[in-house]
């Protein structure tokens, strides 16, 4: 039989952490399409290894080789400092 006449089903997709800490609620475990990361805490500042886990759904057959890391920085304001161009003239009320 020719592997394209098989019946195929939907792969599951899961996403783990490789490291030593309790799974970050802020990134999606199950995506469909796109992993998303979600989080305006700066305690979640740092890096976080993960694997995808792909799940082939007849066999069962699983691939975790795939690893990439996370890294959450933050990117905050510390000072503003207005230019002469960019300053708002004074109004007279």
């Amino acid at each position: 039989m020719n592997p394209a006449q098989c019946a195929r089903g939907a792969f599951t997709y899961e996403v783990v952490s490789t490291d030593a800490i309790p799974y970050p609620v802020f990134i999606s475990k199950f995506p469909t399409s796109t992993v998303q990361v979600a989080t305006q805490d700066e305690s979640k500042v740092g890096a976080y290894n993960f694997k995808l886990r792909v799940t082939e759904p007849i066999s069962g057959l699983v691939n975790d080789q795939n690893t990439f890391v996370c890294s959450i920085t933050t990117n905050r304001v510390n000072s503003l400092a207005l230019t002469t161009s960019t300053q708002i003239a004074d109004f007279t009320y």
